[in-house]
């Protein structure tokens, strides 16, 4: 069984340049319309870290940086030693054919070689270090498994140290003379420090004890490893960023946030992410000019946990109209984005106002949806985890107070809902219990029911009463064999037909 296989060998020799490259390869998918079928279109991103706060970088269709069909399973990619060309093999049993070569210039551009040089690929050199390193037996310096259980080897310098990645490990290492000694980065820190694309990884030292890598998202992130038993995050990013949003100042904001500090990452020392900073200013301008720069480099509604999230419900939470009106001035279309993440979808942002019983943030969202009625009240994990019933919700359902209830009536939401539930039929679990012309205790009386009778619903009203200490829906009923209509509150029903 081979146990190896080659997916990045990224180092650097001196820093007379103070800069290095990283790569990071994704795909897009689109769907033609004509032929209705998906189509991939696969890319590289090549990245030049200049320095702790400025990069350069350029996308590339793999296709036509190739002049042929790329072949994503078996393309294996290597940076020589100077970090200033990249190779491209494919792999086939275990032996690597070359494919394509070029030389990163000092904006991130590719130049083609003519010939493909072996002398300017460190392949073997990188491999030959690999096999040392699984020979040692040394127990104090092996990983759990041993080092040849899978894994990629990165030389970082030319002071023998390394990065190692194994299935489920990341290490530090050092070589001195044929021995290794190895630091495993600690668990709870590695998705800070190299949280990396499992499929292509890249791991650069730009620096001396600076290192920085390419995440799943495709931003660098860079690691102090001056100390290698002790890596830390390098901060100065984040400072430039901080200080930054104390003087609202959003000159350089784009540089900062394009594929570096995305709007999800996370400061553990003030324990906010990105946009939560922004957000907290409160000052409409700066946080225009941030969600522009957010704009450019994701797209508004960015990347985060594995789906994308909308800006807008962190100014929302923190009861900031004047920026959310003037950012929905801009893109109107954020008013309607329910973020997600995973299999789960979240409410639309306007819910989070109605659940902060906010009535000025209410007035200024609702102008700017398209359709009161038809945006997502629940997140699907609100729904799956019970609790009001999705299918018989809207806004109303999350209104706190009678004011907030009568602006949402005042702007067409619903007050009955049909109700489409398999289960139409149920019985009164109380007697002499009074059914009503309409919705609440200002209804008139006009009928009786008793322990047992039979109804049927027909609709609900979404907003919840508190009467006699049960809070819960009015429900449209028919009963008499369909003869007869009222309104009854839920508390007097069997309500299995939830």
């Amino acid at each position: 069984m081979k146990k190896f296989l080659v997916l990045a060998l990224l180092f650097a020799a001196g820093f007379v340049a103070s800069a290095q490259n990283l790569y990071y390869r994704y795909e897009k998918i689109s769907y033609n319309d004509a032929t209705e079928k998906y189509h991939t279109d696969y890319f590289i991103r090549i990245c030049r870290v200049h320095d702790d706060v400025s990069i350069s970088y350029k996308d590339y269709l793999l296709n036509e940086l190739f002049g042929k069909e790329y072949d994503y399973y078996r393309t294996r990619i290597v940076v020589n030693i100077n970090g200033d060309i990249i190779s491209f093999y494919e792999e086939y049993s275990d032996e690597y054919l070359p494919v394509a070569q070029f030389k990163i210039e000092s904006d991130a551009a590719l130049t083609s070689f003519k010939d493909f040089d072996e002398s300017k690929s460190s392949l073997a050199e990188v491999t030959e270090t690999f096999n040392q390193l699984c020979k040692t037996e040394n127990k104090d310096n092996k990983p759990y498994n041993g080092w040849s259980y899978g894994g990629k080897l990165f030389k970082l310098n030319n002071n023998g140290e390394y990065f190692w990645i194994g299935y489920d490990d990341y290490w530090l290492v050092k070589k001195n003379g044929n021995s290794f000694m190895g630091y495993r980065v600690d668990y709870k820190n590695r998705y800070s420090l190299f949280s990396l694309e499992e499929r292509n990884p890249s791991v650069v030292c730009y620096a001396p004890g600076k290192a920085a890598c390419m995440n799943s998202l495709g931003n660098v992130m860079r690691t102090d490893i001056s100390d290698l038993s002790n890596p830390k995050q390098d901060m100065t990013l984040w400072n430039k960023f901080i200080n930054a949003v104390k003087k609202c100042d959003s000159s350089e904001l784009g540089k900062m946030l394009d594929h570096q500090l995305s709007p999800s990452d996370f400061n553990e020392e003030l324990q906010k992410d990105v946009i939560t900073i922004i957000a907290e200013t409160k000052n409409p301008d700066f946080i225009l000019n941030a969600f522009k720069a957010i704009d450019a480099a994701y797209g508004i509604f960015y990347p985060s946990y594995g789906g994308s999230d909308n800006p807008l419900q962190y100014l929302i939470e923190q009861k900031d109209s004047k920026s959310v009106r003037k950012v929905l001035e801009w893109k109107n279309e954020l008013a309607d984005f329910a973020s997600f993440n995973g299999q789960f979808s979240h409410a639309s942002p306007v819910r989070k106002a109605v659940d902060l019983d906010d009535v000025e943030m209410v007035k200024t969202v609702l102008p700017y949806v398209k359709d009161v009625n038809k945006i997502i009240c629940m997140g699907s994990k609100e729904s799956d985890g019970g609790g009001s019933y999705n299918h018989t919700c809207n806004l109303l359902s999350f209104a706190k107070s009678e004011e907030m209830k009568k602006v949402l009536i005042s702007a067409g939401v619903k007050t009955l809902i049909p109700y489409n539930g398999y289960e139409k039929e149920t019985c009164l679990i109380d007697s002499n219990v009074n059914i009503r012309d309409s919705a609440g205790l200002s209804g008139k009386k006009i009928d009786r029911l008793n322990n047992g009778e039979k109804v049927k619903v027909i609709a609900i009203d979404p907003y919840f009463y508190d009467i006699d200490n049960y809070k819960g829906h009015w429900i449209q009923i028919e009963y008499s064999d369909g003869k007869k209509k009222g309104y009854i509150f839920e508390k007097y029903l069997n309500q299995y037909w939830q």
